[in-house]
């Protein structure tokens, strides 16, 4: 058969450019990345008439990814965690020297971190609320635990 002639169209280009989305980790490495479930360690919400103190529970907060990161220049290393799809930060937390990240089951880690209920969104405390809290990561297998283990041990 006769194959059909004629020239590639040249493609065209957008007519508006396409913004640029910064996610404010540009300079910064990452380290390690893993798909996650974020859990808080959270008061349990006492029921009618119960006395005592509060009960604490593991809340999972949201399904996500971690990147564990350090910055190019000043080396500080950080655990960003966000919501799949539309990238809202669940957990913005500094990797310090005195942080303690503890293995759970087979594919868990604990650790304490900057509260994200404590501030607010210009940045100050919100009276009343603890500053820190302790999270626990989902990182789905093995793998994903002994890997964000090393990563912070990198970052820090």
């Amino acid at each position: 058969g006769e194959e059909e002639g004629g020239e590639e169209e040249e493609p065209q280009e957008p007519e508006e450019p396409v913004p640029t989305v910064l996610s404010g980790e540009e300079e910064e490495e990452v380290l390690f990345r893993c798909d996650v479930k974020l859990y808080k360690f959270v008061k349990e919400a006492k029921k009618e008439g119960e006395e005592g103190e509060a009960k604490m529970k593991w809340e999972e907060k949201a399904q996500g990814f971690v990147h564990v990161n350090k910055h190019k220049e000043t080396n500080k290393g950080r655990i960003v965690v966000r919501m799949k799809g539309v990238l809202r930060i669940l957990l913005n937390t500094p990797i310090l020297p005195s942080t303690k990240f503890i293995a759970q089951g087979k594919n868990s880690v604990a650790f304490t971190g900057v509260n994200d209920e404590a501030f607010d969104a210009e940045g100050k405390a919100i009276a009343g609320v603890a500053p820190i809290a302790q999270y626990r990561l989902n990182l789905g297998s093995t793998d994903g635990q002994k890997g964000f283990i090393d990563a912070v041990g990198q970052a820090n």
